[in-house]
């Protein structure tokens, strides 16, 4: 995060291959400020089958 901000918004594209398999899946997106402090988020998605 850029000096001086109180608040970022980053995005990020992920690309599923065609091939994927269908189901459940799970991200997680860790932080850690200037000072050592982490904090972890789990995003949950899932993938279902072409129509």
């Amino acid at each position: 995060m850029p000096s001086g901000l109180t608040s970022y918004e980053a995005e990020v594209d992920i690309l599923v291959p065609e091939d994927a398999d269908t189901g459940d899946y799970h991200f997680m997106v860790r932080l850690t400020d200037a000072a050592g402090w982490q904090t972890l988020k789990g995003i949950a998605i899932k993938i279902l089958p072409r129509e």
